[in-house]
């Protein structure tokens, strides 16, 4: 789960900050995911699940979910940002109506805008918290405010 589930204004995400984000969405990062948790994972840890799957003397033969080392939040990932960037950023919870018409005032297909929707939607009754400590789960060792540093320009204006 690659940053998932970011709606924005300006259909940018948190994995690649537009050069415009702050002034497109008045510092505001808008979702319906409530107060549900997030694993956030760094491609760092994706690409070093991957490197060790494809060396592996022997398959698993299996699928694994990789996450990040830390449930957050969407309110508390916008504090981590604010903190870094010292600027105020805000999440604010949307309802599902508002977050597609969001969608389609973009142009989306409504196929897609139910997708992202849904997917946004089952995090808030805790879709993502499910994956983390499971057998079938690889954790990452980079956190949200690791990635949040290093990428710092990204993020301010």
């Amino acid at each position: 789960m690659v940053f998932q589930g970011v709606s924005l204004a300006g259909g940018v995400s948190l994995a690649a900050p537009h050069k415009n984000f702050r002034n497109s969405c008045n510092n505001t990062i808008a979702s319906v995911t409530k107060n549900g948790k997030i694993p956030f994972i760094n491609t760092n840890d994706i690409a070093e699940a991957t490197f060790e799957a494809l060396l592996a003397e022997q398959s698993a033969n299996s699928d694994f979910y990789v996450v990040g080392p830390e449930l957050l939040t969407y309110d508390r990932a916008t504090e981590i940002l604010s903190e870094i960037i010292g600027h105020k950023i805000t999440h604010v919870h949307i309802t599902n109506e508002q977050e597609q018409g969001f969608f389609r005032s973009i142009g989306m297909w409504p196929e897609y805008v139910a997708m992202l929707n849904g997917m946004e939607a089952v995090i808030a009754h805790g879709a993502e918290e499910k994956l983390v400590g499971t057998s079938k789960t690889i954790t990452g060792t980079h956190k949200l405010r690791d990635y949040f540093e290093a990428n710092k320009a990204l993020w301010i204006k």
